[in-house]
């Protein structure tokens, strides 16, 4: 497996784990044993400290046998990587609320007012 592959699958690993719980922390050696990657903890540690001077994710600390999370940087890598319909609506009710915050301060949007100005019925707050 190349180191490419090692990089993405830890990534992806630690996305769907922080999509379930967003506050922990996780041991890299779960990927190995959960049979996701076909790589040594050697392997798997290089290329953790190199996705983690990247910004991608935490810095694995080894003293806890390699636990580590992935970073707000990290998880808008790999949510634009995707392109999901989620994060497009995300980014236009944003711009939306800057656009009006930019305009007043104090003014106040109304959910029906986001909802036609996004163009998505899928809000659900």
């Amino acid at each position: 497996m190349s180191d490419e592959d090692i990089q993405k699958e830890i990534l992806e690993f630690l996305y769907n784990f922080w999509l379930s719980d967003p506050f922990s922390s996780v041991y890299l050696e779960k990927i190995i044993q959960n049979g996701l990657i076909k790589a040594t903890e050697e392997e798997l540690l290089r290329n953790a400290e190199y996705l983690a001077s990247k910004g991608l994710i935490k810095e694995p600390r080894t003293v806890a046998r390699f636990l580590t999370q992935i970073t707000v940087y990290g998880v808008d890598s790999i949510e634009n990587k995707r392109l999901s319909p989620d994060v497009d609506i995300r980014r236009k009710i944003l711009q939306v609320l800057k656009d009006d915050f930019d305009e007043d301060p104090h003014k106040y949007v109304i959910k029906e007012d986001l909802i036609s100005r996004t163009g998505s019925p899928r809000l659900k707050y």
